[in-house]
């Protein structure tokens, strides 16, 4: 009976960036996707009544997918707005990308 929710989290035209800065620049921009998403996921945990149980792992080159139990569609889609927005708003990413979206 438990409900489980799956965001698959993609940052937007990454090959294009993997291309332009290389490889090590591209993982660096992943590693920050996820240390950016991380707490976000970590926090909601914190203000659930019922404590989400959350994984995170790397699924293909730009994405990485967040497991959460315990959590309803809706809630889901919150939490999903809630990463993107942190995403586009973050201007200070590694080698001197200025701005990034991702697609959750």
């Amino acid at each position: 009976g438990e409900q489980i929710s799956a965001l698959l989290v993609e940052g937007d035209n990454f090959m294009t960036l993997n291309e332009k800065l290389g490889r090590l620049s591209g993982d660096s921009l992943i590693r920050e996707l996820c240390a950016l998403v991380t707490p976000i996921v970590n926090a909601e945990e914190e203000l659930s009544l019922s404590q989400l149980h959350s994984s995170a792992f790397r699924y293909s080159a730009a994405q990485f997918m967040l497991i959460i139990r315990d959590c309803d569609s809706k809630r889901a889609q919150l939490l999903a707005d809630g990463l993107r927005a942190a995403v586009e708003g973050k201007k200070d990413w590694s080698a001197a990308v200025p701005s990034w979206t991702a697609s959750i």
